[in-house]
């Protein structure tokens, strides 16, 4: 879990917001490149990774995390993204926040625990990420 709580956290954008749920991914990733707040919440405390997590949108979801949107906050009911897409029954999210988390935490005895905001990701995770069977793990320790 993150300290960032939903009180804390800075209003979503409606624009950023409207890009995520259609799906364009290239609205996202101008705002991306204009340095909008990939965890910030809209009115009912959703980051834009939980609003594409929700939807299926894998392609936007990716691009979020490989810009470092953070898989780990919760929302008011206490789930995060992969448990908003597995709830969803949105197959495509989940696998692909699950492969970012998979690529970002080597595996350990107890539950991998997944923050990517820790981490620095490039072109080669989202090679990675959408090309498996390649796996590629990242030593956050090193990082």
């Amino acid at each position: 879990m993150t300290d960032m709580s939903v009180q804390d956290a800075s209003p979503l954008s409606r624009f950023l917001r409207m890009a995520v749920m259609a799906g364009v991914e290239n609205a996202v990733q101008i705002h991306i490149d204009r340095g909008d707040n990939l965890n910030a919440r809209d009115d009912k405390g959703q980051t834009p990774l939980m609003l594409s997590a929700a939807r299926n949108k894998a392609a936007i979801c990716k691009l979020l995390l490989a810009a470092g949107a953070d898989a780990a906050l919760l929302d008011p009911s206490g789930r995060n993204a992969l448990g908003i897409a597995q709830a969803a029954g949105a197959c495509e999210a989940a696998s692909a926040i699950e492969a970012a988390c998979t690529l970002l935490v080597a595996p350990c005895d107890s539950d991998v625990f997944c923050e990517p905001a820790h981490v620095v990701l490039d072109e080669q995770w989202v090679q990675a990420a959408t090309d498996p069977p390649t796996i590629l793990l990242v030593d956050s320790a090193a990082q």
